[in-house]
């Protein structure tokens, strides 16, 4: 059915960087692929030694200068974007743009004599982008242009249909996650071994607790109230361990307040990393430590891997663990936002008492609503029937 699709996939931000946004690009890129499309990757080139053109999975990667720290850097890199879209539009049949802000209105406008479907895929803190930025109502009235508009859960939806986004442009999209490797004998054994073996971050003793983070190192992720909490948990569990694996803004200035706690021997920051099967199997919990407008896709992956989550509780996640029963046996949503209120959670939900080398029922159940094949299968069927449509 994909057989020869040609789509361009637009992201300001792909691998090797990380977030909800670039996981879900790098799975479809990937995805695609292997269902037969030909998918291509338009993205920013963040520093003057990445290269123009790459490969990710197979699929090719081409990215324009983009440089913060000149002036009109940003409008360079916009300009350049609109140029590569109308010197390759004739290659596409299909653009899917992530995120409704300046990459969309720049495909969208380069391309608005076009008749290929622009497709747009919106994430939680789009609309609020929107509302905030200077040029959020430009940005707004392009989007409404836009062939369709993907979302992934009910909170995205009502703030796109809040925002005055016609329903009718709207299809829901579930996130799929990669279904993990079989898990066979001493799992968390077996994995921690392997880890150590790539980087001496990873290092740690056998029955050591373990927490996890993934995800962009940001000053608003409550990362550091999150770093506070480990001088905590320390003086109870002296070997427990925190990783925190990603990149971002914040990563110097987090290091720093590591350094000066003196918890550099229990709380690591070994970079980015493509595959996490062996990050979720070594782990005893994942923690999210920032309310959120939606099910961050991370948690719904390590929840669905067997790992258990602890993440910060929002009215939004409330609703969708209401909603999906078989997270509620992998997720505890925590109230509290204070530093001795997420010690005492850590510390609760480290107790060797709770790990478990077996899948429970709730992630098989996760694993079988929450498939990549099912997510790239409903992008394609809404590709297709884009194409087929008279008017275009």
């Amino acid at each position: 059915m994909a057989a020869g699709l040609r789509i361009l996939l637009v992201s300001r931000r792909f691998w090797p960087q990380v977030g909800d946004s670039e996981d879900a690009m790098a799975d479809l890129a990937d995805g695609l692929r292997r269902h037969g499309a030909q998918p291509t990757v338009l993205s920013a080139r963040w520093a003057t030694d990445w290269p123009r053109i790459s490969h990710f999975q197979g699929v090719p990667v081409h990215r324009i200068p983009l440089r913060l720290d000149r002036p009109w850097g940003r409008w360079t890199y916009l300009l350049g974007l609109a140029r590569w879209l109308r010197r390759h539009r004739s290659q596409f049949d299909v653009v899917l743009v992530a995120r409704l802000r300046r990459e969309a209105t720049a495909a969208l406008w380069t391309l608005r004599r076009s008749a290929t479907p622009i497709v747009l895929r919106a994430e939680a803190d789009d609309c609020a982008w929107q509302s905030a930025s200077g040029v959020g109502l430009r940005c707004h009235h392009r989007c409404q242009q836009a062939s369709a508009i993907v979302y992934r859960n009910r909170a995205v939806q009502n703030d796109l249909i809040q925002a005055g986004y016609r329903p009718s442009s709207l299809y829901a999209i579930p996130d799929g996650i990669r279904a993990p490797f079989p898990r066979r004998g001493d799992v968390r054994r077996t994995a921690r071994l392997a880890l150590a073996k790539i980087h001496a971050d990873f290092y740690c003793p056998a029955e050591a607790p373990i927490a996890l983070f993934v995800g962009r190192l940001r000053p608003k992720l409550g990362l550091a109230r999150l770093v506070q909490a480990w001088e905590h948990v320390i003086r109870h569990r002296p070997t427990a361990k925190l990783w925190l694996v990603g990149d971002g803004p914040y990563r110097d200035d987090l290091y720093r307040w590591i350094s000066d706690l003196d918890l550099r021997h229990c709380v690591r920051m070994p970079g980015t990393f493509e595959c996490l099967d062996e990050l979720f199997n070594a782990a005893d919990l994942l923690v999210y430590p920032e309310s959120t407008t939606g099910l961050p896709r991370i948690c719904l992956a390590a929840a669905a891997n067997g790992l258990p989550v602890l993440a910060r509780s929002s009215p939004e996640l409330q609703i969708e663990l209401q909603r999906q029963p078989a997270l509620q046996s992998q997720i505890m949503l925590l109230d509290r936002s204070d530093v001795v209120g997420w010690s005492e959670a850590l510390l609760d939900r480290l107790k060797p008492s709770l790990r478990s080398d077996s899948l429970s029922e709730g992630s098989r159940i996760l694993q079988r609503e929450h498939s990549m094949a099912r997510m790239i299968r409903r992008h394609l069927d809404l590709f297709h029937s884009l194409l087929k449509k008279p008017d275009r």
